[in-house]
């Protein structure tokens, strides 16, 4: 038979008690003047402890620590502004601009953000000094001074060769020429999506003053020959049938019956001349002035106008323009003999297909058959558009 074990606890005996005892009395001594306890940075960008997310920013390929402080910069104030306003984390503000407290520049185009550093919870912000805008629903927005950048090359600059020596004139950062390229596209296709609008807006306006030039026709030619009453809404037609018909049809006078008088008056309105001035200019009130008068409720009254890029047989695109009686464009197509994509992969890799891209490509004849082709293509247009 087994000996009996003790009741008694071993950490009754309180020997673990004293332990315990000694090392919370040895926790709780101060040390006057101890220096080894604080923190001294001694690096430049400083470390983790005193600039949480620091690494983060000095082994990134897109954040520099110090390329803000060389070149310009183009800044909108109230957007810096706005930005410096509080701490995102604390809440606390406002951040301030300094030299310790910004610790990193990134640059995308001619925008770019800066990461400054709050100085009551040392979390790293990143402020923009530009404005932005998003052109898709995911990825980081894009600035709205690279997309005026691309409009600026469509409109007068020209390449991305000729941006980039315009950018380091001014001493502004230098973009890479693909990027050029695509903030081209981009406010390309802002510019094409604008101008579909506002000449869907004009067609409208127009069709609806033809039509109103056409009810306004009608009354008048209706007046002329019936007499109403507003009262009754009827039309009242008094006097002989015969008469009414005889002053509604139109007379037609034959050459026979017109006299030798009449036809010397007219012989020589003919043979008048216009008046000229000394300068060689015409006299303004010989001037025609025009007016096309609407001929059917349905459509509206245009006139087309075809151009080619250069004179000849061979040119590679055509503009064609449908323009209103009010000096409006209302369509334009833009046709194109060849695709400068498709093009370098069929004579650099034969046999091989172009990846997905924006083909203008869409004549396949000749370019004087680009006017009638093109002219068709914006009166069916027109005609889906219920014109």
């Amino acid at each position: 038979m087994a000996a009996p074990t003790k009741t008694r606890n071993r950490f009754t005996n309180g020997r673990l008690k004293k332990v315990k005892k000694a090392q919370s009395s040895e926790n709780g001594v101060l040390i006057d003047h101890n220096y080894d306890a604080g923190h001294i940075c001694l690096t430049k960008d400083g470390c983790e402890q005193c600039v949480p997310g620091i690494d983060k920013i000095l082994h990134a390929k897109k954040i520099s620590y110090d390329s803000w402080r060389h070149g310009r910069r183009i800044i909108e104030l109230e957007i810096l502004i706005n930005g410096l306003q509080a701490c995102t984390k604390c809440r606390l503000g406002p951040l301030l601009l300094s030299e310790k407290s910004v610790k990193g520049e990134m640059k995308l185009g001619l925008g770019g953000y800066f990461y400054i550093q709050c100085q009551n919870c040392l979390l790293i912000n990143r402020i923009p000094y530009s404005k932005t805008h998003r052109t898709e629903k995911k990825g980081m927005p894009s600035f709205v001074i690279n997309t005026k950048v691309g409009s600026a090359m469509i409109d007068s600059v020209g390449g991305p060769r000729q941006m980039n020596n315009l950018l380091a004139t001014l001493n502004l950062p230098l973009v890479n020429d693909k990027n050029l390229k695509v903030m081209e596209r981009r406010a390309g296709n802002m510019i094409e999506k604008y101008a579909d609008e506002n000449m869907r807006r004009e067609c409208q306006m127009a069709y609806e003053k033809e039509m109103q030039e056409w009810s306004n026709k009608e009354s008048e030619n209706v007046s002329k020959t019936v007499n109403f009453d507003d009262e009754l809404g009827v039309a009242l037609i008094s006097g002989d049938p015969n008469i009414i018909s005889s002053m509604s049809s139109t007379e037609i006078v034959s050459e026979s019956d017109s006299s030798p008088l009449q036809e010397h008056a007219t012989l020589r309105k003919r043979k008048r001349r216009r008046h000229i001035d000394l300068d060689g200019a015409r006299n303004p009130s010989s001037k025609k002035k025009l007016k096309f008068m609407p001929t059917s409720k349905s459509g509206m009254t245009v006139s087309a106008d075809h151009g080619w890029q250069k004179k000849g047989f061979d040119s590679l695109t055509g503009h064609t323009f449908l323009i209103s009686k009010q000096n409006k464009v209302l369509k334009t197509v833009i046709t194109h003999r060849t695709c400068g994509k498709c093009k370098w992969w069929k004579r650099n890799k034969p046999g091989t297909r172009a990846p997905p891209h924006r083909c203008v490509w869409n004549h396949n004849g000749s370019a004087r058959s680009m006017e009638s082709q093109a002219g068709l293509e914006a009166l069916k247009s027109m005609s889906d558009q219920d014109f």
